[in-house]
Parts: C-alpha cells; structure tokens; sequence
C-alpha cells in the first residue's frame, strides 16, 4: 500500500501534462521551420550558445517529437516544457508566435535580413462574427450583387 501511495504525485503529474504538443517542420528556400501546436497561448523564451538552441514554455506541458527535421536543423529533441534543437552552423533564428502556436524560422546564413517567409501554412478556423461571403458588403453592395 505505501508504494502505491508513494507514486501517486507523479502519477498526478503525468495526468495533468496531457497528450505532447505536436510538433511541425516544413523545409523551405533559405530556411526551415519549426511550429510548436501548443493547447493555449503559452509563453516562450529562445536560448541559444551556437549551435544548440533551448526553447522554453512557460505551464506543465510535454513537448512531442518531429516527424523530421527541415532545412538547417540537424537535429530536434522534446521534452519536459522544452525543445532543444541543434541547427546548422552560421543559421540565424526568427520567431513569432500565431495564435496558440510558436513558429521559429532557421534561416540560411545571410538570408534572413533580405528575404521574408511565407506565410506559416496552419488551419483556418472560422471564428469571426462576419457574414457569409455572399452577404459581406464589398463597397456597399453585396457580394452576391457584384458578382452578376
């Protein structure tokens, strides 16, 4: 009985993380991206001393394992509200967030001050209070009027 009792913290724990945040990557020209799909807006905080670069999320999550890894990145490792990645010498690292989700761009050396990246390419889900195309006003007529 005092073994069972002795693990139930941890099994609290394990219970609270939920399932791992997916991890995305996607290889582009010049660069490769890394998307974190967290459950809800979580804060983040980049590190980086050369090449290994430690990402941080604030609350009680685990961070999942890459399908992959894209473009400059030689390597992804997740883990206990971290990831690690380890990326290509003379890289340089971009990132934002988009929602619920962290996106981080590892640029090749040089490119990152003269070209812009595309758009992240995440599913859409329509949550605005907009009318249907059809009756949005375009110039004050309805879509549907100015399409005959």
């Amino acid at each position: 009985m005092a073994t069972v009792l002795s693990w139930l913290p941890f099994a609290s724990v394990l219970a609270d993380s939920g399932p791992p945040v997916p991890v995305r990557v996607g290889s582009h020209d010049g660069y490769g991206r890394v998307v974190f799909d967290l459950p809800t807006r979580t804060d983040y905080q980049i590190t980086q001393q050369g090449q290994q670069v430690v990402v941080r999320f604030t609350g009680d999550m685990t961070i999942g394992s890459a399908a992959g890894v894209p473009h400059n990145v030689l390597g992804i490792t997740g883990g206990a509200s971290q990831a690690e990645l380890t990326v290509a010498p003379g890289t340089s690292l971009r990132d934002w967030r988009l929602g619920d989700h962290v996106v981080i761009d590892i640029w090749d050396h040089g490119a990152a001050q003269t070209t812009q990246p595309a758009a992240p390419q995440l599913p859409r889900q329509d949550t605005s209070s907009h009318p249907p195309e059809a009756t949005r006003p375009v110039n004050g007529v309805l879509a549907a009027e100015a399409a005959t």
